[in-house]
């Protein structure tokens, strides 16, 4: 196209100057398309060089690429949006309230335990010494019923079945339509009976030293198992269980035999046939 209209000026040049310098134009310009169209060639190659390089180094997708004419592209849209919002919310509190920091566990705190106090329920409770191999409880029971009775005087509650062992005890409570508290109730039996032995000067000089920063004595475990009955099958299951705890762990052969049982009130009462005891299985979980 260029050449044709060169020539077309050139047909109505007449003098020689003049069609030199017509020519030394054209050659000019050629020589401007060549090196176009060269510098043209060598620019794609050189993106086609760039593609193959980021292809070959295998670019993340999330990462920003370079795209078909070697300039950057973004990532996936679906990459850069914010994550859910239930994804960025904390955790309730209640899922870290049983479980204590492990700076509590190396300085021997007490773990902060949630227990239901219900006013009017009934509970089922098992309280164990710290010597499984001592027999404070029956060696010394007329304390414990002295203890047990100031209590119960200072806040009332009744017992419905309770059972004392050598080690442990077992008892059912049922306490005051107006009052749930029965952890007040197990603190002030633990901290008499404790104080009672040591005045009788019957605990051995290791378990009169006190333990910890409330300067707590080991004559007990600490705290206890505690069930709130749910309906009178589960109360009835109990029941026979405390009673027949004195069999279970090979103390007498019939739960009558055993002198600290409520299973003697039982029979007076009517509530339960005299040979009761003689063989029982007794499913459930009763923290021993």
């Amino acid at each position: 196209m260029l050449l044709a209209g060169v020539k077309r000026d050139l047909s109505g040049i007449s003098q020689p100057g003049k069609l030199e310098s017509k020519l030394a134009q054209v050659r000019v310009a050629q020589e401007k398309l060549k090196g176009a169209s060269s510098a043209g060639r060598s620019r794609h190659r050189s993106r086609g060089l760039c593609r193959l390089a980021v292809s070959r180094r295998r670019t993340p997708a999330c990462c920003a690429t370079l795209d078909r004419w070697g300039s950057l592209r973004s990532p996936p849209a679906y990459l850069l949006r914010s994550p859910p919002a239930y994804l960025l919310r904390s955790p309730p509190a209640s899922l870290f309230r049983r479980m204590p920091s492990t700076a509590h566990a190396r300085c021997g705190r007490m773990r902060t335990y949630i227990r239901t106090q219900t006013p009017g329920a009934t509970y089922f409770f098992t309280a164990t010494l710290e010597d499984r191999g001592a027999r404070y409880l029956v060696d010394h029971v007329a304390e414990l019923r002295a203890c047990l009775k100031t209590v119960k005087e200072r806040h009332p509650f009744e017992i419905e079945a309770m059972v004392v062992l050598p080690e442990h005890l077992h008892a059912l409570w049922r306490l005051p339509e107006d009052d749930g508290d029965y952890a007040t109730r197990w603190m002030l039996l633990k901290q008499s009976f404790t104080r009672r032995l040591t005045e009788l000067g019957v605990l051995p000089a290791e378990a009169q030293q006190p333990r910890g920063r409330r300067g707590e004595r080991t004559v007990w475990q600490r705290r206890f198992w505690e069930h709130q009955i749910r309906d009178e099958a589960d109360l009835a299951r109990h029941i026979a269980y405390i009673h027949f705890n004195p069999v279970k762990h090979g103390w007498v052969l019939r739960a009558r035999d055993w002198p600290y049982s409520s299973l003697h009130r039982f029979v007076r009462e009517g509530r339960l046939p005299q040979d009761w005891g003689i063989s029982a299985a007794i499913e459930g979980a009763f923290g021993e």
